[in-house]
């Protein structure tokens, strides 16, 4: 078997302040394979920005990494300096934002964005600058006009297409894409995925997607970590994960998708859980559902292999551990 195209093995990621530690990443293995979707699925705060922010070392001041690898082609990016990191970003390595708005400078032309970061990576006349963004802002389903435009004149799904063209000239092998679709219509969701989905297929290039929406996960992924307080508690292909959910918080997450259904059923949301603050080091997990109703769990477990490829952090009652 080949090796994956990036590895994080035991990432531990914490914000600090004068006083306190708060720890955001706890233990995370993810291996993302060649030519595939991985999916990090959970809720906001949950750690998976911060694990993708962490493969490009674009962490904020107050953000450390505190242990672990990740292994890019077999090269360990921790170890990189900011030099060797800047050349990685943007060709080896792209990541489409989550807010196209912020983003984008307002005071540059689209044309000078995308060209910018072709100038960096790429030895190209200004000729050559222009026919490639042209023809970026083609691949992504823009018409030529756009290249004199505005981030100010273009509606949502424009921006987020153009944030794609940036993301994609330098033909990065791996494409970590943070919530993409993030405050658009279902339409330009669906059109701005299927965008990364070719260009995967099209490069035999690896796409990194986080989200927070399983229908989507369903849909593009080909295997899926999902996260909560830091951790992953499940990960599998996503066929299996589907059929067999195993922790309460992924099944909360499946059973939180509307269904086309003759009853009339209340919703599920994942506030259905109990979620407990533990000081500065994480959070507990406390299902109330599931026929585990009103009892507190507490110690997880190492990530177990319950079947071929599916692996889930199991949780001991609080009272078997002796607290």
């Amino acid at each position: 078997m080949s090796a994956p195209l990036l590895e994080i093995k035991d990432l531990h990621v914490s914000f600090y302040d004068k006083k306190s530690k708060i720890t955001a990443v706890q233990g995370v293995d993810l291996t993302i394979p060649n030519g595939e979707t991985v999916a990090v699925i959970g809720e906001s705060g949950s750690g998976k920005s911060i694990t993708s922010l962490s493969i490009l070392g674009l962490l904020p001041l107050s953000a450390s990494v505190d242990n672990g690898s990740i292994l890019f082609k077999d090269h360990n990016l921790l170890k990189f300096s900011n030099k060797e990191m800047q050349q990685i970003r943007g060709s080896e390595i792209s990541m489409v934002f989550q807010d196209a708005q912020a983003s984008l400078n307002p005071a540059m032309k689209v044309g000078v964005l995308i060209t910018e970061g072709l100038k960096a990576r790429k030895k190209l006349t200004k000729h050559e600058q222009r026919s490639e963004a042209l023809r970026l802002l083609r691949m992504v389903g823009l018409k030529n006009h756009v290249y004199d435009q505005f981030p100010s004149q273009l509606s949502g799904g424009m921006k987020q297409r153009v944030l794609i063209a940036m993301a994609l000239s330098g033909e990065p092998s791996l494409l970590i894409a943070d919530e993409p679709t993030t405050s658009l219509d279902v339409t330009v969701q669906s059109q701005i995925l299927d965008l990364i989905n070719d260009y995967k297929i099209e490069n035999d290039a690896s796409i990194l997607l986080i989200t927070h929406d399983f229908g989507v996960v369903a849909e593009y992924a080909d295997r899926v970590y999902v996260m909560f307080g830091g951790k992953v508690v499940e990960a599998g292909d996503v066929y299996t994960l589907f059929r067999n959910p195993i922790h309460p918080y992924t099944k909360g997450l499946i059973s939180s998708i509307p269904k086309i259904s003759d009853t009339e059923e209340r919703l599920k949301s994942v506030s259905d859980f109990v979620f407990e603050e533990v000081g500065y080091v994480g959070r507990r997990f406390a299902p109330e559902t599931y026929s585990i109703e009103n009892k507190v769990y507490d110690a997880p477990s190492e990530l177990v292999e319950v079947e071929p490829d599916h692996y889930v952090r199991l949780f001991v009652e609080k009272e078997a551990v002796g607290r």
